[in-house]
């Protein structure tokens, strides 16, 4: 009988590594000092709202293609091998 290859998860590789958990928590520090950011400037009535609602849009964005781009990596690195 063929032993099952066992997979592991991206949610388990991310546990596995000390890291990609503290990249993840900074990632969220940053997406929420953005949101303050924001609301922030837009009740001041500051000039810098509209780039600041423009950085609360594209760094999620960066953040989730970065994420993507690791996981694609790590399923060719894992397919070559």
């Amino acid at each position: 009988m063929e032993e099952e290859k066992k997979t592991e998860t991206y949610e388990q590789s991310i546990r596995r590594r000390p890291v990609l958990r503290v990249m993840a928590w900074v990632g969220l520090v940053v997406i929420f000092a953005l949101i303050v950011l924001v609301i922030v400037t837009g009740v001041t009535g500051s000039k810098y709202f509209m780039p600041s609602l423009a950085l609360m849009i594209i760094v999620p964005i960066l953040i989730y293609v970065a994420l993507w781009l690791g996981k694609v990596l790590q399923n060719h690195r894992k397919n070559r091998s």
